[in-house]
């Protein structure tokens, strides 16, 4: 869950992208689609990009920043416009630094920052200019 309004507009940008590839690249979908996508989401919420991902249509195993990234190369043949490379880019950028919104928020917590001055600091974050 992004927790920051630049990473819900990375995640709204992807999502739209991986729509289109897999719209015009319709394939079957694996029996076992849904087990593993429960699955999948449950590593994901307890262990954000160093997750196990499963493919349902091959049970190969791989973390899920290895499952992204090789996502985003498939699309980077196909994304067309210069906007949408660059937002392609800024999500390979995010996954490789490995950092997760509610990870960085625990980072904070844990280096004895008190909860008020997270808040604080997540605040300030919000309103700053995008770069």
């Amino acid at each position: 869950t992004p927790l920051r309004l630049t990473h819900a507009v990375l995640l709204v940008g992807y999502c739209r992208l991986l729509a289109d590839f897999l719209l015009q690249r319709r394939s079957p979908i694996a029996p076992e689609y849904d087990a593993f996508t429960n699955y999948n989401k449950i590593n994901a919420y307890r262990s954000g990009f160093a997750a196990e991902y499963v493919d349902p249509a091959t049970l190969r195993r791989s973390s899920l920043t290895a499952h992204i990234l090789h996502t985003l190369e498939a699309l980077s043949g196909f994304a067309e416009r210069r906007e949408d490379r660059a937002l392609l880019q800024a999500v390979e950028r995010h996954v490789r630094q490995g950092i997760s919104d509610s990870e960085h928020i625990r980072q904070m917590l844990h280096n004895g920052l008190p909860q008020a001055q997270v808040i604080k600091r997540l605040c300030d974050e919000l309103l700053q200019p995008a770069s």
